[in-house]
């Protein structure tokens, strides 16, 4: 039961770890979608693109381990109601 509380711990504290990291960068893709400009170099365009694709991509993986660790929680408080 210990062991339980103490994972559900870590997860609360993973979870506000991802919802931090999702703020900044949501933060950083406005800010770099702000900035471009479709009269500007193809190559500053292109890499912009590319930034943002990255931005994105990690974006993605935060909500899939969110995801993942809020089943996690949704079962693990499941089982302490049923030891309890």
């Amino acid at each position: 039961m210990v062991e339980l509380k103490a994972r559900l711990y870590d997860i609360g504290e993973e979870l506000e770890a991802l919802r931090r990291e999702r703020e900044e960068l949501i933060k950083s893709i406005k800010e770099k979608a702000y900035v471009l400009d479709p009269q500007s170099f193809l190559p500053t365009l292109t890499a912009k693109t590319a930034e943002l694709q990255e931005l994105n991509s990690r974006l993605l993986q935060n909500l899939y381990r969110s995801s993942e660790l809020l089943k996690e929680q949704s079962e693990l408080k499941a089982k302490l109601g049923v030891l309890s």
